[in-house]
C-alpha cells in the first residue's frame, strides 16, 4: 500500500530519536513495506511469517510511542548515550521475532529516560541490550545483585544464586559473561561470578515497570 509522505505523521518515537533506523522502520511499517528478512529476500514478502513480523513491529512502535507520550521535558533532555541506546534498540527490533525480546527493548527505551548511562560505556551497553537474549535478560533480572556459583557445595550460601550445570540457566550465564555483564572471579571456595557495573545498568534498563 502506497503512502503519501506529506500525509505521514511521525510517531512520538520517531520524533524522539530522529534516528535513521527509527524513521525507516516506522515509515516502512506505516506504508506496508517489507521489513526484516523480506527486505533482502523479496520472495518472503507477503508470507504469513513476514506479516506477523510487521504486525509485531507496528505494535512495538505504537506501544513505545504511547509510553513516551507526555514526557516531552525528559525527551528534550536526552543525553547522547540515551539517544544512542534508543536508536540501537529500535534497530534491533527490526530483526527481532521474539515478543519477549521486543518487550525488553521497549522497557530499555522507556527506562533509559531515568537511567544514567555513562557516555564512555554507551556503545557497549547499547550493544548488550541489542544482543541479549530473552533467557539471558530473565536470568539477569532474577539474580539481582547476588553473586553466582555453579558449585553445588555452595548452593545454600547467603547472597549467592546457584546455577546448576544441567539447566538452561548455565547457557544463559555463559552468554551474560560473554556480553560483559558478569565476570568470573576466583576466591575462597572456588570461582564465583559477579555482576559488572555495565550489568547493573543493563539490569535497570530491562527491569519491569
Amino acid at each position: 500500500m502506497a503512502i503519501n509522505k506529506d500525509d505521514y505523521k511521525a510517531s512520538v518515537l520517531e520524533q524522539v530519536a530522529g534516528h535513521p533506523a527509527v524513521t525507516a522502520a516506522a515509515t516502512a511499517v506505516a506504508a506496508g513495506a517489507s521489513v526484516g528478512a523480506a527486505v533482502f529476500l523479496p520472495i518472503l514478502t507477503g508470507t504469513l511469517a513476514a506479516r506477523r513480523h510487521e504486525e509485531r513491529l507496528a505494535k512495538f512502535i505504537n506501544d513505545v510511542s504511547n509510553d513516551l507520550s507526555g514526557l516531552e521535558q525528559k525527551l528534550d533532555e536526552l543525553s547522547d548515550a540515551q539517544y544512542q541506546l534508543i536508536g540501537d534498540a529500535v534497530a534491533s527490533a527490526l530483526h527481532t521475532l521474539d515478543r519477549r525480546k521486543l518487550e525488553f527493548l521497549r522497557l530499555a527505551i522507556t527506562n533509559s529516560l531515568n537511567v544514567d548511562i555513562p557516555l564512555e560505556q554507551s556503545a557497549f551497553i547499547a550493544r548488550a541490550v541489542r544482543d541479549i537474549s530473552p533467557e539471558e535478560a530473565e536470568l539477569l533480572l532474577r539474580i539481582g545483585s547476588r553473586s553466582i556459583t555453579t558449585d553445588y557445595a555452595h548452593r545454600m550460601d547467603e547472597g549467592v544464586h546457584y546455577v546448576s550445570s544441567d539447566t538452561k540457566d548455565l547457557m544463559s550465564l555463559t552468554g551474560l559473561v560473554s556480553l560483559g555483564l558478569f565476570r568470573d572471579q576466583a576466591g575462597y571456595g572456588g570461582t564465583i561470578t559477579l555482576r559488572t557495573p555495565a550489568g547493573e545498568v543493563v539490569s535497570k534498563l530491562l527491569g519491569g515497570r
